[in-house]
């Protein structure tokens, strides 16, 4: 007998929890609220959700031969499974396409690991070369509170993904700030604060502040041991 199942406790949503309640993975994720109660996944009072049934396996029937008559015996044909993605490709090519690939894994979400992307990656595709993701960390702040506590999210944008995770561990924060204002789309993000408000943007990833918006809220200040900074909207987590 399947486990019995409940409805998820987020408003609208048709899902089906365990007997423990609360909100299903998706929602928890802040994703959409399922509406659709046609559809496998909802929550039923008399049956628990599709995926948690096993419908029953018919077995084949045998087709036996008829007394007195000799069937031919088949030879299974068993089809070669030929790479086809790699025919009339170079070498370099093979390589560039299987990068691509390996990029296409870091940048999806992988629920359940930090920053979205499990740690064992870096072992397994070691071979291809150093990846990381270049999707953002996007903040959850709702508009532009007058203040508002939460912590440093310097993943905030795609490009900035770059610094944190190959520029500013190996090579430094001197390093990390030239790249940032050197590049043209980056620099613009950093619009409005000075190197001090850059470099602690950078090393306080993950800190807790209490943050106060300064004019229209494209900014926000914070206080760290006496200083008041700066840093952008979107590095707030």
């Amino acid at each position: 007998m399947a486990d019995l199942v409940t409805q998820c406790s987020t408003p609208e949503c048709l899902r089906g929890v365990g007997l423990q309640g609360g909100q299903c993975l998706p929602c928890q994720k802040s994703m959409p609220p399922m509406k659709n109660p046609n559809s496998p996944y909802a929550f039923s009072n008399n049956k628990p959700p599709s995926f948690a049934f096993t419908p029953p396996v018919t077995p084949p029937v045998a087709n036996l031969p008829s007394p007195g008559v000799s069937n031919p015996i088949l030879t299974p044909q068993v089809k070669q499974n030929v790479k086809k993605w790699m025919t009339g490709k170079t070498d370099d090519e093979i390589k560039r396409l299987q990068k691509d690939a390996v990029q296409s894994i870091y940048s999806s979400y992988w629920f359940g690991w930090k920053d979205g992307v499990p740690e064992m990656f870096k072992d397994i595709f070691a071979q291809y070369g150093l990846f990381i993701s270049d999707r953002a960390i996007a903040s959850k702040m709702v508009g532009t509170p007058d203040t508002h506590k939460s912590t440093i999210n310097a993943r905030g944008k795609a490009s900035f993904r770059i610094i944190m995770d190959a520029i500013y561990p190996y090579e430094g924060e001197g390093a990390a700030i030239r790249n940032i204002k050197q590049s043209p789309i980056m620099s613009e993000e950093v619009v409005g604060l000075n190197d001090k408000d850059i470099a602690e943007l950078i090393k306080g990833d993950g800190e807790d502040f209490v943050f106060t918006k300064i004019g229209n809220g494209e900014l926000y200040s914070y206080n760290r041991g006496g200083v008041t900074l700066k840093l952008p909207r979107w590095a707030i987590a």
